[in-house]
């Protein structure tokens, strides 16, 4: 399809022909930025990050400032939002159409409102509320009354409107009856047993919940992962990818020919290892130990005089300690975010997030693909040092620095 709009028949291949627009123009993020700031555009590459991440449509306004910063002219615009409005006009039509829900047959009561003694077997759904009917509202009863028949309770319980107290899940047999439970041992499981009546013995619950999920493993792909253990051989995996590894790569636009890391498949990337480093609490370093280059640092490039961070890449440095060589690893999920000291900002992967996506620092979104994973790697070459040989963080940083400078 490339970057022809007109190919595009749903938001995603709309978003993706945009990205293609911003490959072919061969510009990065801060670019755009620039050049629409320099016709009076106005473009932040933190929001065009982030729509061409999605599979939305973007606003109209955006896609103007974008094409026009692409280099696109006035008939190239109004392509792009032609296109943006037919596939918008299909999202709505699609959105206002709603299935029909007449329940088959004749309708006999359609000229007039429903009366007090329509059939109330008819009128109730089992997947609503007792006072919804199929496309009509009914009017409400002029006084609540203090208690239902017996019918009505149970017509009630069979369409799963009697609501649990405060705070907990609906059990999956309703029978509260004047405000009290009656715990039906024999149909439920132990564990819907808990006094859910009590607020605060609820928040207690919930909060030793909370914690007990926050520190669960997540090799399941539950809850968030445990803290790392401090420093060790890794393989650093991006959470949405768990094929491909963060390895050297090379940078796609063929700006540089710099080693710079980049998701390729493991596979493919046995080289260089990847030891974690811990430095203290949460703070860790990420050495990349190579044949021929040795030791170096994973760091956040810094950013042109006078612009701002956002989408700086990460290559491998000599290790000095400084704020960008170093992060912040925030579990989150089923992995890990990592966040640059100097910045405050998180690593993530520059789209489109294919074999060969370039490791940079943007805003964090919490989207998958800024999350990572490091499994325990096993050593494989006589040439790697152990763990325990690893310099820890007090070594002369100096000592395998070089080739990587």
């Amino acid at each position: 399809m490339g970057s022809d709009p007109r190919a595009a028949r749903t938001p995603a291949e709309y978003v993706a022909a945009l990205r293609a627009l911003r490959d072919e123009a061969g510009l990065s993020y801060r670019q755009l930025e620039r050049r629409a700031h320099g016709v009076g555009d106005v473009l932040p590459r933190a929001t065009v990050a982030g729509a061409l991440a999605r599979t939305a449509l973007p606003r109209a306004e955006l896609v103007t400032a974008f094409v026009r910063a692409c280099g696109g002219d006035a008939a190239a615009v109004c392509a792009w939002l032609d296109a943006r409005e037919r596939l918008a006009a299909s999202v709505r039509a699609t959105a206002t159409d709603p299935p029909r829900t007449e329940e088959p047959g004749p309708r006999t009561e359609e000229s007039g409102p429903r009366t007090e003694g329509a059939d109330p077997r008819r009128e109730r759904k089992p997947t609503g509320p007792p006072e919804t009917v199929t496309g009509h509202p009914v009017p409400p009863d002029p006084a609540p009354p203090p208690a239902r028949s017996g019918a009505s309770r149970a017509g009630a319980a069979e369409a799963g409107s009697a609501a649990p107290a405060r705070g907990a899940e609906p059990p999956p047999e309703p029978v509260a009856r004047h405000g009290r439970w009656r715990p039906a041992i024999a149909r439920r499981p132990l564990r819907s047993l808990v006094p859910v009546s009590f607020g605060a013995g609820v928040g207690a619950a919930l909060a030793l919940w909370l914690a007990l999920w926050l520190q669960s493993p997540s090799g399941d792909g539950q809850g968030a992962v445990p803290p790392p253990e401090p420093s060790g051989w890794v393989t650093m995996r991006p959470v949405d990818a768990p094929r491909l590894c963060v390895t050297e790569g090379r940078e796609r636009n063929r700006r540089t020919d710099r080693p710079v890391a980049v998701q390729l498949p493991c596979e493919r990337a046995p080289r260089p290892r990847v030891f974690l480093e811990h430095v203290s609490g949460s703070i860790y370093r990420v050495q990349w130990h190579h044949p021929v280059h040795d030791k170096g640092c994973l760091s956040v490039d810094e950013p042109p005089h006078g612009a701002g961070e956002g989408e700086e890449l990460v290559s491998p440095r000599e290790c000095t300690g400084q704020p960008h060589q170093r992060f912040r690893l925030e579990p989150v999920g089923r992995g890990y975010r990592l966040r640059p000291l100097d910045s405050g900002l998180c690593l993530g992967l520059l789209p489109p997030r294919t074999e060969g996506a370039e490791l940079a620092q943007a805003l964090c979104t919490g989207y998958e693909d800024q999350s990572f994973r490091f499994e325990r790697a096993r050593p494989t070459a006589p040439h790697s040092p152990s763990p325990r040989s690893a310099p820890a963080p007090s070594a002369n940083p100096q000592h395998h620095a070089a080739p990587w400078a």
